[in-house]
């Protein structure tokens, strides 16, 4: 009743009952038209847009009604103006690589924990390690405890960090999970070792892997032990023993993808 005549309502969700065939020719019948986010392939969508930005769509069949629009892969991504002409990083040829940590915002699954004492032992490859923990996190209070334990690192610590370039800017490889940060990191050509965070980030995570973009070191609910993650480090300090197509997962992104995006939307509004 209060949203207006063609208006288009858009669902950023992986519940089916918004994909429902019911409630969306319900909303066409007034006049509204609808797109859906999704990840997933396994159930009918019925809204007039389909929209998965993830690299992993173009693996997907997807059931939609006839004459859904689907907007699938990187080319709709949508990048944030400050990112838009980044330059990837000078090729680090040191010994030693500045190591960036961040599992995004909340780190539900507490993978800076994790990660964090796998470093010890480490000080003859990393320069420095700069770690990002967000305000809905967890663990802050252990995280700074372990931090302080690891005296013979250098460690940066960012809390709530509202730009993200700089530290961008810094970074040779990143231990991180599939969330945004992962495509953003792209653009700057960073080497990362990708911990799935949870359920939904398994099979794009294993996709990504192996096309040879991020390496893949485990799961939310399956972790490497620590000899297993510090010699995946250690081979991805050194350029030539763990390849990464960093070029080639820059490029997949479309620097124009959230005009692309809204240009494509408005073919099904009157």
């Amino acid at each position: 009743k209060i949203i207006p005549e063609h208006s288009l309502i858009v669902f950023d969700t992986d519940d089916p009952k918004y994909f429902d065939r019911a409630l969306n020719e319900e909303f066409n019948r007034n006049g509204i038209k609808t797109a859906s986010y999704t990840i997933t392939d396994q159930y009918e969508i019925w809204s007039d847009i389909v929209i998965n930005p993830n690299i992993i769509a173009f693996t997907h069949e997807y059931k939609t009604k006839p004459g859904a629009i689907t907007l699938l892969g990187p080319e709709y991504m949508i990048i944030r103006d400050e990112f838009i002409g980044t330059i990837p990083n000078p090729k680090n040829t040191d010994k030693k690589k500045n190591i960036l940590i961040t599992f995004g915002n909340a780190d539900v699954s507490s993978l800076t924990l994790y990660v964090l004492p796998q470093l010890q032992g480490l000080e003859e490859h990393i320069n420095k390690c700069m770690v990002i923990i967000g305000p809905l996190n967890r663990d802050s209070k252990k995280i700074k405890e372990i931090l302080a334990s690891l005296d013979n690192i250098q460690i940066d610590l960012y809390e709530n960090v509202s730009n993200m370039i700089p530290v961008y800017k810094e970074a040779d490889i990143a231990i991180t999970s599939a969330g945004m940060g992962m495509w953003e990191m792209s653009l700057f050509e960073i080497k990362q070792l990708v911990i799935a965070s949870s359920p939904r980030e398994v099979s794009y995570v294993d996709y990504m892997d192996k096309l040879g973009y991020i390496k893949k070191i485990g799961t939310y609910d399956q972790l490497p032990d620590k000899g297993e993650i510090q010699s995946i480090i250690r081979q991805a300090i050194h350029y030539n023993s763990l390849e990464f197509k960093l070029e080639e997962f820059r490029k997949t992104l479309n620097p124009d993808g959230a005009e692309l995006l809204i240009k494509r939307m408005k073919e099904v509004l009157p």
